[in-house]
């Protein structure tokens, strides 16, 4: 994802002031998104990767506020320009997407008009299908047969 967000894809690259990692993980997206310019915010549902993610960026002297918590609760209407995510879409070994459609379901209001979401995912998941419904207009930013880059382009 970060090759395409640099310009390395179909769609061009990540041009945006306020960026929110869903799905923050161990911070390494905010990390990139951070030393570019960018004001980061990062969210996860797991306490250790908040943890891991504020810890990042003291180490490497960035400013990412990093929170806990799922969906798009707390960000309020046309707040962003862009959110990055890898969402997830098992809880333990079962498959579920509740999380990641909810938090699609939300971007439409947190993001401002023109906001992008950045999504990357396994290409066997409907993803793209559920972000052209809920989201907007997706296009493909990057593809190869294990995971499929996504743009979504809000109205």
């Amino acid at each position: 994802m970060l090759g395409v967000l640099k310009g390395g894809g179909r769609t061009g690259g990540l041009e945006a002031e306020d960026v929110l990692d869903w799905g923050c993980g161990n911070g390494s997206v905010s990390m990139w998104l951070a030393a570019r310019g960018h004001r980061v915010l990062a969210r996860d549902v797991s306490w250790s990767a908040v943890a891991a993610t504020a810890v990042a960026a003291e180490v490497n002297g960035l400013t990412v506020d990093a929170t806990w918590g799922s969906g798009l609760d707390g960000y309020a209407d046309g707040s962003l320009d862009a959110i990055v995510t890898n969402p997830p879409f098992h809880l333990g070994v079962a498959k579920d997407s509740s999380d990641t459609l909810e938090m699609f379901d939300g971007a439409r209001r947190v993001l401002r008009r023109g906001g992008k979401l950045w999504c990357v995912f396994n290409s066997h998941l409907p993803y793209r299908k559920e972000l052209n419904v809920r989201v907007g207009r997706t296009q493909i930013a990057a593809q190869d047969p294990r995971y499929t880059v996504t743009v979504t382009t809000v109205a």
